[in-house]
């Protein structure tokens, strides 16, 4: 499959952009690897992607919070809305991460079989629960449709729920795969999940996660118990 940037191939990089109240249209390019046109591109298709993203938003926030769009000149005015009010709230008037995790939706909603999307560490500004509910979104979206997800974190919360996703039986235990470094100049270690969400190496030989990560702040729970 020939990959092309933006019709199969997504991306959104660390250091996007969050909150916007005027998001910039372009014709050429759908989300922008800041995710800058990602409100413009949600306006243009709301009828299609209003519903779920309203319900996906609400799940994973645990807020009732609808995203308002308008056209304005030749970009789009941006607001969200407690559901069923007229109100309009700023996105700089509301958490950060509603806006980071409305443009991984609208993306993420959008998408297509075998559709690629990359993402550089979708728990930014987002709370350890809504981390979990994130990963769980993951997988169910990799269970319902032919894409791949390739991403980066450092949440061990993001880690844990795909690990009970798996324990769960929400998602088949080959259909997700660790690559863990530490440090720049190592090569990745590959780390699967076992059909009972235990961590296992590629021959299915049963192992522990690297030190430094999962373990962090362990012996202290310990300490105080």
């Amino acid at each position: 499959m020939d990959l092309m940037f933006e019709e199969n191939l997504f991306y959104l990089w660390s250091n996007r952009i969050g909150q916007q109240s005027q998001a910039k249209s372009q014709e050429e390019i759908k989300f922008g690897i800041d995710g800058e046109y990602a409100f413009a591109y949600y306006h243009d298709n709301k009828q299609t992607l209003n519903q779920d993203l309203h319900r996906d938003m609400q799940g994973i926030l645990d807020i009732d919070l609808e995203l308002f769009t308008e056209k304005v000149g030749d970009g789009v005015h941006v607001t969200f809305r407690k559901s069923g009010t007229a109100n309009p709230f700023s996105p700089f008037n509301v958490g950060a991460g509603v806006s980071y995790v409305a443009k991984i939706l609208i993306i993420a909603l959008s998408l297509k079989e075998n559709d690629i999307f990359l993402i550089e560490n979708p728990e930014i500004h987002l709370h350890p629960k809504a981390i979990a509910n994130l990963a769980s979104f993951f997988a169910k979206l990799i269970a319902c449709k032919k894409i791949q997800l390739i991403i980066e974190t450092h949440s061990a919360y993001f880690l844990h729920k795909l690990r009970h996703e798996v324990y769960k039986k929400n998602l088949a235990s080959d259909a997700v795969r660790f690559f863990y470094k530490d440090q720049p100049n190592k090569n990745f270690e590959v780390i699967d999940i076992g059909a009972g969400g235990r961590l296992v190496n590629p021959n299915k030989e049963p192992i522990s996660f690297p030190t430094g990560f999962l373990d962090v702040g362990l012996d202290e729970l310990l300490e105080i118990m």
